[in-house]
């Protein structure tokens, strides 16, 4: 039933928690489990009114990048073990947006994500990414508390 999984991480407590039950649920279907980073923009000062390449679209398309993809490798070697493929991505824009057209994109059959992240502060003002997926979803949405 839900063989492609799409886990969007942001490496919190939280995100650890949802691997220990990923881990637990490895024999039941899952052929594929697609880790996710958002390099969230908001957070480096990008602003999308100016169209000029600017020393932050540099930076976040180079050196934040790379440090993303590398540790998603890293978090992602325990999971290899598993019979399960895994996939790694990372995408760069609004957390909330790009989880969702992502989840379509790649055909998944589930997203399964922690309640809280590492920008606590920025939930209690405009509300979590887990809850607005969660509402805005095509597809099952499992919250990890």
């Amino acid at each position: 039933m839900f063989t492609r999984i799409l886990f969007p991480t942001d490496f919190s407590v939280h995100a650890k928690k949802v691997k220990t039950k990923i881990l637990k649920m490895k024999d039941c279907g899952i052929k594929e489990l697609v880790l996710l980073h958002v390099v969230n923009k908001k957070l480096f000062g990008y602003s999308p009114i100016s169209q000029e390449l600017t020393i932050n679209d540099m930076f976040i398309d180079g050196d934040i990048t790379k440090s993303a993809e590398l540790k998603l490798k890293g978090w992602g070697k325990d999971l290899e073990s598993t019979d399960i493929t895994i996939k790694y991505d990372v995408v760069k824009g609004n957390p909330f947006d790009e989880i969702i057209e992502y989840s379509l994109k790649e055909n998944c059959t589930l997203i399964i994500m922690g309640s809280k992240g590492l920008t606590e502060a920025e939930e209690l003002l405009i509300g979590s990414t887990a809850e607005k997926v969660a509402r805005k979803s095509k597809i099952p949405v499992i919250i990890i508390k």
